[in-house]
């Protein structure tokens, strides 16, 4: 594990269900490889619409999984703030 990657340990349930749906485990895995995407960006990856997208991207970030940058979806850690 590289020094910017995380561990962080789960410990409610409600973290537990949000990352439960099959299609944030998709985005969650194509944002870990990509480090940051658009909303755009990751729809076109998993092959869904944009909207449905961007409203599962708010659930991941409203428990901490990911971080929302100004145009973009961010891992923490990554340092990432854009494009």
């Amino acid at each position: 594990m590289s020094s910017t990657e995380q561990t962080r340990r789960v410990k409610d349930l409600d973290t537990l269900k949000a990352l439960g749906h099959p299609l944030r485990i998709k985005l969650y895995r194509a944002l870990y490889v990509a480090g940051t995407a658009t909303a755009s960006q990751l729809a076109d990856q998993v092959d869904e619409a944009v909207s449905l997208v961007s409203y599962h991207l708010r659930k991941l970030a409203k428990h901490g999984i990911i971080e929302e940058a100004e145009e973009a979806a961010v891992m923490p850690g990554s340092g990432g703030g854009g494009r």
